[in-house]
């Protein structure tokens, strides 16, 4: 197995950066049915 690791820094306020790194769902749910992810 291996190991990867990274970092970084970024100067934005934490709104953007999850804005960023958490863009909005394409395709929601329909009801009943779960959503793959």
């Amino acid at each position: 197995m291996q190991d990867h690791s990274f970092s970084f820094e970024i100067d934005a306020k934490p709104e953007l950066v999850w804005r960023a790194l958490h863009p909005p769902v394409r395709n929601p749910a329909q009801p009943g049915k779960p959503r793959i992810i």
